[in-house]
This record gives structure tokens, C-alpha cells and sequence, in this order.
């Protein structure tokens, strides 16, 4: 009996057998068979360069689905070795040479291929130590345990299972692994209880980062799902999901980005979540019907001429002096009237509790609201648009004109700020107020006081625009959250700095982000997220 077997039957204290039967460790006691078998990591593929979200996906499925076919009290062990950088180099370097001897003098084209492919894989690993980035060297065992009376049946167990480990590790990991053989086996041992300071066997030399991968540890933590949230996407970076909570929805979003970036996508994959995963109400302002195209079916979609208003006669829910400063505001905005003047021709044609409409004075005034004429002479449905509040809508504003949409938006953020922020309480559903192509409305003074009471009455807003300069400073001030899309220009990456105080470090990664994805900016964590936009169903089903 050779001095370790001695030592592990002294320490049990028991008449054990211990034998390598290559790959295995056999041990029997009192007619049972305990049975180890070792698998070592022998190379490493560095023909994958980088992991993106899709890989890491199928890493962590593999790895779990491994762990499931794992015998109990199995092992999965990596031990970490010294690596002498200089000699590594130089062994590097030489194989190198010689692989490159090699394909110039051989003949045979398949021997070829293989060195040229080898030699790629070390080209790989000595750029990477060039480029500065951290290395590490280490053996890495698996340890497949198994037990019962008949040796034959547990060694073909054991060989079905460690078939399974050393596909997966290839084709998912790109390690390559075989079973252990004596000395292999000898070593390991040894160096478990003691007698010898580390494995002596085959290593594999990887960059650090896919480190995390081979053991498999995250280098980043793994968010816990939060059941009060709604997923955005996915972080390109960890390919985590990427949450909101609802409790920060009353805080604000802006969504920034040039004409075809997927600013409509993560607005409608936004409200699409909101619908069916929190009793959220949304109100959207849809200006050129992108949004309702995708979220048609998901919740009611209603147009202007079901729901007209006429800017000389306010709603129940306004007094006058409150009604004519908000056409006054929405007018200034949209038209650029001097709001005193607009007060003006309302405070004149006021009768009694309402207003009305005196036919002299518009023929001489309000010529300069003929390209809004259907915001004056029509009759209001204020009961039902008031009630519109109350569910999750879309308003399609597409197919009118510009004028009257921005003045028609206007009054309606208005009417929405003073119905829903009044009856808001602790008892009532949250709200939130979604506009796309926000630019045409941001400048109005009702939007700015939404934004600021809306903080504390639970309604939400969120805006999206192309450009940072579209937003006033007032809006960007009291807002949490920026989802800011890619873009090249250097005016709107300035502008992210300038406006948003986005670093410029940070600012530069814009230039790299394709269609879908986003810097996700929030003042409450320092960590700035590159969001890859969840799709909507409507969207993917297509």
C-alpha cells in the first residue's frame, strides 16, 4: 500500500480498499464501491473573443443543466496557480515559430489547416497579453461521484456523465477536458490532503474575465427580480435584465435619440409592461401614429374628433381665470401669441359662468387661429374625455395637421394635469402620461408643472424627444431617469455632457450603440446601464 493510500485508511480509521482504476478512484468498504471519476481541463479555445448576450445566456443554461445531471456530492474545482509571464511568453513565442515552420514546409492540406488554426488561437492569447489584459493560470477538475455494490454498473453510470461534462465544457465553454489518468489522479489526491502545495498537472492559461465563466462566477452580481418592477431589457454589458421600479415611475423618464434609433420600440415595450404586469394607468400622446401601430390591441385607441375641445369653453373641473391661462399658455406655445393678448380676447368674450363666442371679434382677432378652426367651433366632450382619463389609452393624432395637434396635445396636457393630479391619492392606481416626439409640447409651462407636482401626487411622465436641447431645464432638473439612444453626432453627445451631465467617458460609448439600444442614465445609481431594448409582442410576432 503506497504512503497515501496508508494515510487516507489511518485517518478513517477503517479496513478500506483504495485503487486507481483509471479515470477512476475506486474504494470499497463493507462491499460497496465508492467511485470517483476525474475529469482535468487540458487546453483552452480562444477562438471566441468576446461573450455576448446570447452566449452568456447559453453559458448559464448549460452550466445549471450540468449541475443537474451531476451525481450528488459531486466537485467542481478550480485552483489557481502561479503564472511566470516571461516564461510564458517565451514558450509562446517559440510555438509560434515552430507552427509556422511547420505550415511552410508540410504538404498535406488537412495538417495544414489544423497548425494554422492552432497558431491563430496562440496569435490570440499573445495579443491579449500585449493589450495589457489580466491573466490566469489554473487547473480545473471535475469530480464525479458515484456509489453501489456493483462496480461494472457505476463505472458506466459515471460514463455516461462524464461524456455529458466534457461535450458541454467544449462545445459551451470551449475547454477541452478528458479523463484523468493515474498520475493525474495520484496528484490531485495528494494535493487534497496535504501532501503536496498544489496539483501537479495540465493547466490552462485564460484571459481573466472568463474566469467567471469556467467556475462559473459572475464578475457582476446578479440582480434579485423584483416582483414590483417591469423589465426595460437587457444589459448589454452583463446580459442581466434590466428593471424599473414602479416606486421610481412618479420620478420621470426621458427618452432621447435621433429618427430611427428605437425610441418609439422602448416606449411601446414600456407601456406594453405597464398594461400587463402593474395597475398603472397610461394616458399616451401619440403624434404620428408609430406608437399606436405597435400597441393596437393592447389598450384603447381613441382620435381627437371623438373627443374635441373648444378652447372657448372650459371644462367643469377649471374655474375661468384657470381655463384661460391654460389656452393662453397652450396658444403662446404652439403659435407664438403673446399670452396677455390671448387673455385679452378671452377675458372680453367671457358671459356669465362661460364663455362665448362673439362673432365680431373673431372676424377681426381670431383670423389668426384659422388653421385651428376646429379647436373653436366645435361643442366639447369634456364628461367623456374626463372619463378617458380613467382607463389606458392612446391618443392617435396622426393624419391632422400640425398646428392643431400641438395645440390640441397642449390643451389636453392641461386638462390631464388638472383631472388626474387633483383626484391622485394614496387609494387611487398610479398614472402616467407617456408623449412621443415630445418636442412639439416640452416648452409648455403646464408640462413643467405636471412634471414637478407629479413627483409627489404618483403620476409619472415620460417624454421622449430626439435632441437633449429639446427639454427645458426645469423638465431635465426633476427627472431621474434618461434612456438615451446612440447616435454619432458630436452636437448631441456634447449636449449629453452639457444638459444631462453625462461624463464624456461615458458620453463616447454613444457613438458604438446600434438600433435598440441605450444608455440608461439614473440619478439614484451611479452605474451607468447599456441597455438593449426588450422588444414589444406586436413587435416580435411580426
Amino acid at each position: 500500500m503506497k504512503l497515501w493510500e496508508k494515510m487516507v485508511s489511518r485517518i478513517l480509521d477503517e479496513d478500506i480498499s483504495i485503487e486507481i482504476q483509471e479515470p477512476d478512484l475506486v474504494i470499497r468498504r463493507n462491499g460497496t464501491y465508492s467511485v470517483i471519476r476525474y475529469i482535468v481541463a487540458s487546453e483552452v479555445d480562444y477562438s471566441v473573443l468576446e461573450i455576448d448576450e446570447a452566449k452568456l445566456r447559453s453559458i448559464i443554461e448549460s452550466y445549471s443543466s450540468l449541475l443537474d445531471k451531476l451525481p450528488e456530492a459531486s466537485e467542481v474545482k478550480v485552483v489557481k496557480i502561479g503564472l511566470d509571464l516571461d516564461k510564458f511568453l517565451k514558450r509562446l513565442m517559440n510555438e509560434m515559430l515552430n507552427l509556422k515552420a511547420t505550415i511552410d514546409v508540410v504538404e498535406e492540406p488537412h495538417v495544414r489547416e489544423k497548425n494554422r488554426v492552432k497558431l491563430e488561437i496562440l496569435r490570440n492569447i499573445y495579443d491579449t497579453i500585449l493589450k495589457g489584459k489580466k491573466l490566469t493560470q489554473l487547473i480545473l477538475v471535475f469530480k464525479i461521484r458515484d456509489s453501489g455494490r456493483d462496480l461494472s454498473e457505476v463505472k458506466k453510470r459515471l460514463s455516461v456523465t462524464s461524456s455529458i461534462v466534457i461535450n458541454v465544457l467544449r462545445n459551451e465553454f470551449g475547454v477541452v477536458a478528458r479523463e484523468a489518468d493515474a498520475d493525474d489522479i495520484r496528484n490531485i489526491v495528494k494535493y487534497e490532503i496535504g501532501l503536496e502545495p498544489v496539483i501537479r498537472g495540465k493547466s490552462i492559461v485564460l484571459d481573466s474575465d472568463r474566469l467567471g465563466c469556467l467556475a462559473p462566477i459572475p464578475r457582476f452580481k446578479k440582480p434579485r427580480y423584483n416582483e414590483d418592477s417591469v423589465i426595460l431589457g437587457s444589459d448589454l454589458e452583463t446580459g442581466w435584465v434590466v428593471e424599473l421600479p414602479l416606486k421610481i415611475l412618479d420620478k420621470h423618464i426621458l427618452v432621447l435619440g435621433p429618427t430611427g434609433r428605437g425610441k418609439t420600440t422602448f416606449l411601446a415595450s414600456l407601456i406594453e409592461s405597464l398594461i400587463t404586469m402593474s395597475n398603472i394607468r397610461v394616458f399616451g400622446i401619440d403624434f404620428k401614429g408609430d406608437l399606436v401601430s405597435l400597441l393596437n390591441g393592447i389598450l384603447d385607441i381613441v382620435k381627437p374628433c371623438d373627443y374635441p375641445i373648444n378652447v372657448f369653453v372650459k371644462p367643469d373641473v377649471f374655474d375661468n381665470i384657470e381655463w384661460f391661462t391654460s389656452v393662453a399658455d397652450a396658444l403662446s406655445n404652439v403659435l407664438g401669441l403673446d399670452k396677455d393678448f390671448v387673455m385679452e380676447i378671452l377675458v372680453k368674450n367671457r358671459s356669465g359662468g362661460g364663455v362665448k363666442v362673439d362673432e365680431d371679434v373673431l372676424k377681426k382677432k381670431l383670423l389668426l387661429f384659422s388653421n385651428i378652426s376646429e379647436l373653436v367651433m366645435v361643442e366639447p366632450k369634456y364628461s367623456d374625455l374626463v372619463k378617458l382619463m380613467e382607463k389606458n389609452i392612446v391618443m392617435n393624432m396622426d393624419g391632422y395637421g400640425s398646428s392643431f395637434q400641438n395645440l390640441y396635445a397642449s390643451l389636453l396636457i392641461h386638462i390631464y394635469r388638472k383631472t388626474v393630479v387633483s383626484r391622485t391619492s394614496s387609494n387611487t392606481p398610479r398614472s402616467v402620461i407617456v408623449i412621443d416626439e415630445a418636442w412639439r409640447v416640452s416648452k409648455l409651462k403646464g408640462l413643467v408643472e405636471l412634471v414637478k407636482e407629479g413627483r409627489s401626487r404618483g403620476v409619472g411622465v415620460i417624454l421622449a424627444s430626439q435632441n437633449p436641447s429639446d427639454i427645458p431645464r426645469e423638465i431635465v432638473e426633476n427627472t431621474n431617469m434618461v434612456v438615451m439612444f446612440g447616435s454619432i453626432n458630436e452636437d448631441y453627445q456634447k449636449d449629453a455632457q452639457k444638459i444631462l451631465g453625462v461624463p464624456a467617458v461615458i458620453a463616447k460609448k454613444l457613438s458604438y450603440l446600434g438600433v435598440g439600444e441605450a444608455l440608461v442614465i439614473n440619478a439614484l445609481n451611479p452605474h451607468y446601464v447599456v441597455l438593449k431594448v426588450r422588444p414589444p409582442v406586436k413587435l416580435l410576432s411580426r
